[in-house]
C-alpha cells in the first residue's frame, strides 16, 4: 500500500467515476484502476460496486476513504511543516533579565515572540545580572538580557545589543559643572552614592571597573538589591525630582 494508490483511490472515491478521477489529479485512468486493484488484492475487500457507469463505495471502501484521507492530510501537514521555515514553536522558552530591564523590555520581547509563535509558553524572570548568569550557567534560563557586567564567564555565548555613554546629569549650575571636564567625573567621590548591590560571585557593581577608570572612590550611602528600590531613594531623597 502506498500513498500514491490511496490518493488515486480516495479521488475515485469523491468523483465516483475512474475518467473523472483521473482527469482531477492529471493521471491515466489505467493508473487509477491499476492502484484499486491493488488494494483490493492486498486487504482482501471489494471496495467499490460497480453501478451503471458510476461506482459506489462499498462499507469497507468507505472506512479505507475515512483512514486514507487521514492519512494524505497528514502526509500533506508534515511537508508543508518542513518545508516552513516560520513554522510554529510548541514549548517552554525561560528568559531573565536585570530588574529594570524586565519591565521595560521583557514584556515587548515576550509580546513579539508569542506574536510569532503563538503555542510558545514564555517565563519571565527578574532577577541580579549575577544571578542571571549563574541561572543561564545551570541551564535554568535559555535567554538573559543584562548590563554589562565587568566579569563575564567564558562558557557563555554574549551578543552586544545597545552601547551607550556614561552621562552625568545634574542640576543647573551645578558645583561639578564649574571643574574642568576630565575633573568632574572623579569630583562624584565627594557626593553620597546609591548602588546596585553585586550578586554573589559575578558581578561587581560596588566596584565596577568604571570607578577605576575615571578615578572615582563612591560614598555609599545605600546599597539596593532592587532598581525599584534605588529610584524610589533617589526620589524620596530629592524632593521635586521625577524619574522617568
Amino acid at each position: 500500500m502506498t500513498f500514491d494508490q490511496l490518493r488515486y483511490f480516495v479521488a475515485c472515491a469523491n468523483f465516483e467515476h475512474v475518467g473523472r478521477a483521473a482527469k482531477s489529479i492529471n493521471i491515466s485512468t489505467s493508473s487509477i484502476s491499476s492502484a484499486i486493484i491493488s488494494l483490493e488484492q492486498e486487504l482482501d475487500v471489494l471496495l467499490f460496486e460497480r453501478i451503471w457507469k458510476r461506482l459506489k463505495l462499498t462499507e469497507e471502501g468507505h472506512k479505507l476513504k475515512i483512514e486514507a484521507q487521514s492519512l494524505l492530510d497528514q502526509d500533506k501537514q508534515l511537508k508543508q511543516k518542513v518545508k516552513d521555515k516560520t513554522a510554529d514553536i510548541i514549548g517552554t522558552y525561560r528568559i531573565g533579565a536585570s530588574h529594570s530591564l524586565a519591565a521595560k523590555q521583557l514584556v515587548q520581547i515576550s509580546i513579539n515572540i508569542q506574536k510569532k509563535h503563538p503555542s510558545l509558553k514564555l517565563i519571565l524572570t527578574a532577577m541580579d545580572t549575577g544571578q542571571l548568569m549563574e541561572d543561564i550557567l545551570q541551564g535554568r534560563l535559555d535567554l538573559g538580557i543584562a548590563f554589562n557586567s565587568p566579569i563575564k564567564p567564558t562558557n557563555i555565548e554574549e551578543h552586544i545589543l545597545l552601547e551607550g555613554q556614561i552621562q552625568i546629569m545634574v542640576r543647573k549650575n551645578h558645583p561639578i559643572l564649574k571643574l574642568p571636564k576630565n575633573k568632574q567625573m572623579s569630583a562624584l567621590s565627594s557626593y553620597p552614592a546609591t548602588i546596585h548591590q553585586s550578586a554573589i560571585g559575578l558581578s561587581g557593581c560596588e566596584a565596577h571597573a568604571m570607578f577605576d577608570k575615571f578615578n572615582i572612590e563612591p560614598k555609599m550611602s545605600l546599597l539596593y538589591n532592587s532598581d525599584d528600590i534605588g529610584v524610589a531613594h533617589i526620589i524620596t531623597k530629592t524632593p521635586g525630582y521625577s524619574f522617568r
